[in-house]
């Protein structure tokens, strides 16, 4: 039997074996796409929220060696806890304000610990001294690094207390409770001038009083 040309191409059409065209199913392939967008957004925000990001100090501007710290010096940056860094943090920044960089800063920089090891350091001409201060001889605030104080000397003399000003203003550099129970801090102070280091060293008991900063 003789198959016309028509015929032949009607049979390939309908046989199972003959090629088709695979069809794409559009709204489906936009809908995968936006589930893996989504995944991988969700991926992100959690992988953000896992890292704590906690405030530190860092330098506001540029500060020399030996130089003392203000609070001006000092602003605020967030890095995440993860980062294996040694930093000051935020609730940190009184030990640092008046202390004396013991290194060179950069604006920006985050300052390390090790930056208040000069806190201490006494150059020529200044003269350092503790004075152990008791209940209700300081005033009744936060008293702390790189405040100024006037340091009262009170003497006993014929029964009678008689006050004298040791020194005008002298720089608090550290403050320390005594941990023997008996509520009194160890205040060190620092001074340009001799004499009133000797007044203060020899007082036996001290007040202090706050005040401004001398003029410089």
């Amino acid at each position: 039997m003789t198959i016309t040309e028509s015929e032949r191409d009607e049979q390939l059409r309908l046989s199972p074996d003959s090629p088709k065209k695979r069809k794409v199913k559009v709204p489906q392939l936009i809908l995968a796409i936006i589930v893996m967008a989504g995944a991988a957004l969700i991926a992100v925000l959690w992988y953000s929220s896992s890292v704590t990001r906690s405030p530190v100090l860092v330098a506001a501007s540029d500060i020399a060696p030996g130089e003392i710290i203000e609070a001006s010096d000092l602003a605020i940056s967030y890095i995440g806890t993860d980062d294996v860094l040694a930093v000051i943090p935020q609730s940190e920044a009184d030990q640092v304000i008046g202390s004396r960089a013991s290194m060179e800063l950069v604006t920006g920089q985050l300052l390390p610990p090790s930056v208040m090891d000069g806190r201490t350091a006494v150059v020529p001409g200044e003269s350092v001294v503790g004075v152990v201060v008791a209940a209700g001889g300081y005033p009744n605030t936060d008293l702390r690094a790189g405040q100024f104080v006037r340091v009262v000397s009170v003497v006993e003399v014929d029964n009678v207390l008689s006050p004298e000003v040791a020194a005008e203003s002298v720089e608090v550099i550290g403050v320390e409770r005594i941990e023997d129970g008996s509520n009194q801090w160890l205040v060190t102070l620092r001074t340009e001038n001799p004499n009133e280091a000797n007044l203060i060293a020899a007082a036996e008991e001290v007040k202090l009083i706050l005040v401004g900063a001398p003029p410089s």
